[in-house]
């Protein structure tokens, strides 16, 4: 559990956690340096958890701190303002206990807002990156075969027998699409280790990078079905646009583009997803009236892959136009003409450019 300044949230997720139905597990509290009373919070609970206290360092480097003090065979995050369900750990280490060959599981989860639950299932409704099948077509696609999770785990509830665990090498569906979020994901620790855990030089997007660097040489599963509460609240990494866009932009250059191989085989994959990427953060630049940072990256969306589409060529014209006519007697014009177009959606999923951290 990575945590920085959530000391009015941090003890209903250290709860949550020490009320699972599952008691093979030890729980690691990592401060990031959290400037708040964090550490006066956690420390009451004694034995019952690892509290380890570091220098600010973003997410990535308190997982990583999580990640070398660990003991478990299994690896799996908590976020200090979620809330786990008492099922969630038994579930998925029952998953990597029956499947050898899988290195990493991840399920869905429910939205939380104001201790009210207001969205059933993220995943279904907020595929992260450019898809053009829904949810439903790129789980046939993408995953070799399932089976119901009753067959797997006898840690869910009733209403979930019936649910779907799916199996796979799904690395051409992470070339572009981040479906395993950070909070929802168990991962066997000594190949989170053997690929060195997270990528420190990025600020968001940390466990895409991870789960990306893991598929490329073993399958994942995915347990369609909610595990825990995921909390939103405005001081979430997911709700800057700047930051995300950036993020899945370094995200994309990292793992995949810098990789010779995977980038001979999945060109046209990556070239989409880096398209949409800049045209992403063109819109972010052109919604702050940065016009010409905004060009630059509609031309590098347009350069990186046709199939991007013809909304980046609208709005690198509408940027060259607010540009050039800005000021003096094209003001009032430049003020009638819209920035920008605003992201379309893909089939029933919103386009979304973050992450959740």
């Amino acid at each position: 559990m990575a945590a920085y300044n959530r000391a009015h949230e941090v003890c209903e997720s250290i709860d949550s956690v020490l009320e699972q139905d599952f008691d093979d597990f030890e729980l690691l509290v990592v401060d990031d340096g959290s400037t708040d009373d964090t550490e006066a919070k956690v420390r009451p609970y004694g034995d019952k958890l690892r509290y380890i206290k570091k220098p600010n360092g973003g997410v990535a480097s308190a997982r990583n701190a999580g990640i070398a003090a660990a003991r478990g065979v299994y690896l799996a995050y908590c976020d200090a303002d979620d809330k786990q369900f008492a099922h969630r750990l038994r579930a998925q280490s029952d998953v990597l206990d029956a499947r050898p060959e899988v290195a990493l599981v991840f399920s869905d989860f429910k939205e939380w807002i104001d201790g009210q639950v207001t969205k059933e299932s993220v995943l279904h409704t907020r595929w992260l990156g450019p898809s053009p099948r829904t949810f439903e077509q790129d789980l046939a696609h993408h995953f070799g075969s399932s089976v119901p999770v009753s067959g797997l785990s006898a840690a869910v509830p009733e209403v979930y027998k019936d649910r779907r665990v799916y199996f796979g090498r799904v690395h051409r569906l992470l070339t572009s699409v981040h479906p395993a979020w950070g909070c929802a994901i168990m991962a066997r620790t000594q190949v989170v280790r053997s690929i060195g855990g997270h990528w420190e030089g990025i600020r968001a997007y940390e466990d895409w990078v991870l789960s990306s660097e893991i598929s490329k040489h073993h399958d994942l599963a995915y347990m369609d079905l909610p595990l825990l509460l995921y909390r939103v609240h405005p001081e979430q990494l997911t709700g800057r646009a700047r930051l995300n866009a950036e993020c899945y932009r370094d995200g994309l250059l990292h793992v995949w583009r810098s990789d010779p191989v995977f980038y001979g085989r999945h060109r046209a994959e990556i070239d989409f997803a880096l398209a949409t990427a800049y045209a992403i953060l063109g819109e972010v630049e052109a919604r702050d009236e940065n016009f010409a940072a905004a060009e630059d990256n509609y031309r590098r969306a347009l350069s990186s892959s046709v199939r991007v589409g013809w909304r980046p060529m609208i709005n690198l014209a509408l940027s060259s136009f607010h540009r050039r006519w800005s000021g003096g007697r094209g003001g009032a014009l430049s003020r009638l003409v819209p920035a920008v177009l605003g992201q379309s959606k893909n089939s029933d999923r919103e386009m979304k450019e973050g992450t959740p951290e």
